[in-house]
């Protein structure tokens, strides 16, 4: 799907180019991709209509329906979109066509509802109030009221008062996802910890901050973080705050031109922006493939028109996008060797063929996080644990966290290193404390080393700790086993 969004993200690139040479706008027909946008969007419902009545499978196993995605946030991002389009359409529309996009409109509403994407209900309401109040004037008349205003500032306080107590688990794991983001950004805050430093610090960090506030009680909340569920603090933490400003900058210039551009769907291209920007302040969008053609469509639709209405803007637009084309080239570099990466993965060949197709793919894909994870599992899961400790050594550089953790610990048993393999053991229990599996491998390890004393040490903890997950049979089992090696270890 990234490859398939990539190549989309080169054709817009290219059309915008060749747009911007004609004096022409991106698409002369834009109804038709915003209608074809919603189609896909009806799609997504019918399919999630599917899951609900069990004719069709999940794509997450804790979900109900999820759509054609793996998580119903995502599923919500879609419906998001398509709402503003149909609230847009609703107003612009008279007679039949009016009904049927209000109709729309309502069906993407309870979609959205459904999905319980709390981000995702806030982002629809304030960018469906935000077209309403642009495009009535009636309705932006008797809305600029102080009264009024109080009354809806109540109201937004409330429903964010609503949706933090709805989950509110999950938001404080955010809270936790932020506090921890802001201290990495607060050691190196001018040019930030580079493009893989979320991913490669993130999860030592969060060890240290729990274990040295205990207090707090975010402990049982911490989990295996691979985003800090806002873009900008993630982009701090790469980038620094020299990245951020130029972010800003970029999205300040991109408003200021959707601003001044002279098109029927302004409205509905800035209330699109503001979708993203709420879903980036409390989500993750961008890690999404969806979320960058819609990115780029908007981009590319501003600045084409754009440059038709100011001339002397085109040729350093033209250049702007010339630069982007050779940087995602660049990026891409290696999409043959990712490609014979993935088929390497389901293929059948013996252990020795494969061993040496890593080895030869690891020469180009040695930078790549994924790839240096994946060969470092590999590799322990078929017996080569020495080498499997030295790659996933090197893939702690850019990419560090609980399970890469467990495997180097696995290592070290298997290569007969106890002391190194606990220590290991006891790092990634520190990443996340409510995980069960780092202390069950650590009584399992002293025991198979006659340490008794450790052994019922740790399976006491198992059997104490409390559950974050009731009805988790793996926990169930742990804790059973644990139950049974203090009984037989239990001091007489």
């Amino acid at each position: 799907m990234e490859k398939w969004a990539v190549a989309g993200i080169l054709i817009l690139f290219f059309l915008c180019i060749v747009s911007i040479f004609q004096r022409k706008p991106l698409m002369r027909h834009p109804e038709k991709a915003l209608k074809t946008f919603v189609l896909l969007g009806l799609i997504e419902i019918i399919i999630a209509f599917l899951q609900i009545l069990g004719i069709l499978n999940s794509f997450h196993p804790f979900f109900r329906f999820t759509g054609s995605f793996r998580n119903p946030a995502v599923f919500g991002m879609m419906m998001v979109l398509c709402l503003s389009i149909c609230i847009f359409h609703t107003i612009k529309s008279t007679g039949k066509n009016r009904t049927l996009w209000y109709f729309l409109s309502i069906s993407f509403f309870l979609c959205l509802s459904l999905s319980e994407s709390r981000t995702c209900l806030i982002a629809g309401i304030y960018s469906s109030f935000f077209i309403i109040f642009a495009e009535i004037p009636g309705f932006r008349s008797r809305i600029l009221n102080r009264k009024i205003l109080l009354l809806i500032s109540l109201g937004c306080i409330l429903l964010l008062i609503a949706l933090y107590y709805y989950k509110r688990n999950s938001a404080n794991g955010r809270v936790l996802l932020w506090i921890v983001s802001m201290k990495m950004i607060a050691e190196k805050p001018l040019l930030g910890w580079g493009e893989h430093g979320f991913s490669s610090s993130y999860m030592p960090f969060q060890a240290k901050f729990l274990l040295e506030h205990p207090e707090i009680g975010f402990s049982y909340l911490a989990d295996n973080a691979s985003h800090p569920f806002n873009e900008f603090l993630l982009f701090s933490v790469k980038y620094g705050v020299m990245g951020l400003t130029m972010l800003f900058a970029t999205m300040f210039f991109l408003i200021r031109m959707a601003l001044k551009i002279k098109s029927p769907y302004r409205i509905l291209y800035l209330s699109s922006l503001l979708t993203l920007f709420i879903l980036s302040m409390f989500s993750f969008p961008y890690t999404i493939p969806m979320i960058w053609l819609v990115s780029t469509f908007l981009f590319c639709s501003i600045i084409s028109i754009y440059c038709i209405d100011f001339p002397k803007t085109h040729l350093p637009m033209i250049l702007l996008f010339s630069i982007c084309i050779l940087w995602i080239f660049f990026q891409n570099r290696y999409i043959y060797k990712e490609w014979q990466w993935h088929k390497l993965q389901v293929s059948s060949a013996p252990i020795k063929v494969v061993h040496q197709k890593y080895t030869c793919l690891y020469k180009k894909l040695c930078c790549n996080p994924s790839f240096l994870y994946n060969y470092g599992a590999w590799l322990h899961h078929n017996g080569y644990y020495k080498e499997s400790l030295n790659i996933l050594s090197e893939c702690k550089e850019v990419y560090d966290d609980y399970n890469v953790e467990l495997l180097i610990a696995d290592d070290y048993k298997q290569l007969k290193e106890t002391m190194r393999a606990i220590e290991e053991f006891e790092y990634a229990n520190a990443m996340i404390p409510s995980r069960f599996l780092p202390l069950y491998y650590e009584m399992i390890t002293y025991e198979e080393e006659g340490d008794n004393i450790n052994a019922y040490r740790i399976a006491q903890i198992i059997v104490n700790k409390p559950v974050k997950i009731e009805k988790s049979p793996s926990v169930r089992k742990i804790k059973n086993e644990a139950e049974i090696i203090m009984l037989r270890l239990q001091p007489q």
